[in-house]
C-alpha cells in the first residue's frame, strides 16, 4: 500500500498481489522485493546476522511483526547497518541511540518508524503545528494489529488501539473501531471472520495473525514505545 503513495519502494503492488493470489514465487517477484528501500536492507541484515536465508518466513516476520530472531541480532551488526547502510541517518543521533544502555534497540519496523519520524524533531526542537499529523503518519506506517468486528466485501471493521501523544510520551490509546481495506482474493482472507486478528499497514489488512503473532506484535510494539520514549527524554537533554 505505501508504494502506491510514493513511499518505500517501487509501485508494483499489483504485481505482488498477483503472486499472492496465485501463491507463486518468481525471479521477477524477488527482483521487485529487493527494491524496497528500507524493508529489504533491514531483512537482509537480520538474515545475515542470525544466519538465516533472507526469505525464510521468520526473517521478514521478525522485522514486520516480531519474533525470537530479533533477540539474536548482534548489536555490532545492527549498529554498523544503522550507522552506514541506512540512507539519510544522522550519525550523531545514531551514536547516542546505541550509547544508551537502558534501552532495547532492535531491528523492528515500528521502532524504525518511530525513530525516523520522531528523533529529527527532538534534535531540532518540537514542532507543535505538526504533532497531530506526525502521530497520524506514525500510526499509518507502523505495523499495527486489530480484532475483526465486521467483514464486508472489500472492507473490515477492526478494533485497535491507535498511537496517541500525551505531552512528550507516545503510547497506545483507548480501543476504537476502524475501517480498513483488504483483498478478499488472498487465500488467508477468503474465510476471514469476526474474532480473527489481522496486521495493518497504511489502512490495509496485510495478514491474518495467529494468537502467537498477536502476542509478539504487542510485546515488541510496547518495547519499541518504551525505547522511543526513553531515547527522546535523553536526547532532549543531549541536544
Amino acid at each position: 500500500m505505501p508504494n502506491s503513495l510514493g513511499f518505500c519502494g517501487p509501485d508494483e503492488g499489483g504485481k505482488i498481489l498477483e503472486h499472492l493470489h496465485e501463491g507463486s514465487v518468481s525471479e521477477q517477484l524477488v527482483s521487485e522485493l529487493m527494491k524496497f528501500e528500507a524493508a529489504y536492507p533491514f531483512i537482509h541484515m537480520i538474515a545475515k546476522s542470525t544466519g538465516n536465508d533472507i526469505f525464510d518466513y521468520r526473517v521478514p516476520e521478525a522485522y514486520w511483526i516480531g519474533n525470537e530472531l530479533l533477540n539474536q541480532v548482534e548489536m555490532k551488526d545492527f549498529y554498523a547497518f544503522s550507522h552506514s547502510t541506512l540512507k539519510g541517518r544522522d550519525k550523531s543521533v545514531t551514536r547516542e541511540v546505541f550509547r544508551t544502555p537502558q534501552v532495547r534497540v532492535i531491528p523492528h519496523h515500528t521502532l524504525y518508524v518511530l525513530m525516523t519520524l520522531e528523533l529529527p524533531l527532538v534534535k531540532g526542537g518540537p514542532n507543535l503545528n505538526n504533532e497531530d499529523k506526525l502521530i497520524e503518519q506514525m500510526e499509518a506506517c507502523r505495523v499495527s494489529w486489530g480484532k475483526v468486528k465486521e467483514v464486508g466485501k472489500n472492507e473490515l471493521v477492526v478494533l485497535k488501539r491507535p498511537l496517541v501523544r500525551r505531552e512528550d510520551v507516545i503510547s497506545t490509546g483507548e480501543q476504537v473501531a476502524s475501517k480498513i481495506k483488504y483483498d478478499s482474493n488472498i487465500d488467508a482472507f477468503k474465510a476471514i471472520k469476526a474474532g480473527d486478528y489481522v496486521s495493518i499497514h497504511w489502512n490495509f489488512a496485510c495478514e491474518k495473525l495467529s494468537r502467537a503473532q498477536v502476542r509478539n506484535i504487542e510485546k515488541y510494539t510496547l518495547s519499541d514505545l518504551v525505547t522511543m520514549n526513553t531515547l527522546t527524554a535523553k536526547l532532549r537533554k543531549t541536544f
